[in-house]
């Protein structure tokens, strides 16, 4: 039963790779905003999660260092996926690396990211799985978190990128503001036995912008991305995918509240804008000359 789910995620895992897809196809309109749609939120807005969720998880191991608490248990939350990199710590026994899509090194001013005055700061560098056409071998990106009366600003770009894509998105914060809150999610601990349980993660409120700037296909049967212009309003969400013994299992939204607006320009004369209502689900989108 085991071997049959971790195949199951092997083929979820391969199907998710939309621009380096051998299908040749013409990029009708209802499909390339579709695509847009679930490249902006999937990969941009979810991997915005997923890299604050490392960055807030070295910051509790710290805290739990510095108390003498649980750290065992943050480790086990955060970074068990055995697909990725363990944590790399300092010489004082802190968490100062992970990776994600990139590999982060931690800084910080000494202050938790649970008290005002806190400032953490990622700096990420990504080799690429691809010889893209014209592309560097490394990227590079830095941001940052701080706290001042209870809000969250972040600032600087992250690198983004898919399921192993040859090509990859670079996010600027421009103003984004966020809050936290308190989400259970479900951790299947022995698939087996069907042992679970539930587990505390952070909720986020983002208010603000960012702008995403991608590498495009160059292939003509291969989706073009344009550079995106996004405003979130009240958007909340959190990293609600399943985890089955440390593996995630995708394809659960992580949105449901707020709203999401873009602009992109497609290349041409006009250009479109995209509106995701979380709350209601789905998304409409307009052209604008």
């Amino acid at each position: 039963m085991k071997k049959s789910f971790f195949a199951v995620v092997c083929i979820v895992l391969t199907t998710l790779t939309s621009c380096e897809s051998e299908t040749s196809h013409e990029w009708d309109e209802e499909s390339r905003i579709s695509e847009y749609v679930n490249w902006i939120d999937g990969v941009v807005c979810r991997q915005m999660v997923d890299n604050l969720d490392f960055l807030f998880q070295a910051s509790a191991y710290r805290d739990s260092l510095l108390c003498g608490g649980d750290t065992e248990a943050v480790i086990k939350r955060q970074f068990s996926n055995p697909h990725l990199m363990p944590p790399q710590f300092n010489e004082v026994g802190e968490i100062s690396g992970f990776k994600t899509v990139a590999e982060h090194f931690i800084s910080h001013n000494g202050i938790s990211l649970e008290e005002d005055g806190s400032v953490w700061v990622a700096l990420g560098k990504m080799q690429r799985s691809w010889d893209a056409y014209e592309q560097p071998a490394e990227e590079y990106c830095q941001w940052s978190v701080s706290r001042e009366n209870g809000v969250y600003t972040l600032t600087g770009g992250m690198i983004h990128n898919g399921t192993f894509q040859e090509f990859f998105t670079m996010s600027n914060f421009l103003g984004l503001n966020f809050t936290t809150s308190i989400a259970e999610v479900l951790v299947t601990t022995d698939f087996d036995n069907n042992r679970q349980e539930v587990k505390q993660t952070l909720r986020y409120h983002f208010n603000g912008d960012l702008m995403a700037v991608a590498a495009g296909c160059e292939d003509s049967d291969r989706l073009q991305r344009p550079d995106a212009m996004i405003s979130l309003e009240g958007v909340a969400g959190h990293n609600a995918k399943e985890y089955i013994e440390g593996i995630p299992v995708f394809g659960a939204p992580y949105f449901t509240q707020g709203v999401l607006s873009a602009t992109l320009a497609n290349g041409k004369a006009t250009s479109w804008r995209i509106v995701i209502d979380y709350a209601q689900g789905g998304y409409n989108y307009v052209a604008l000359e």
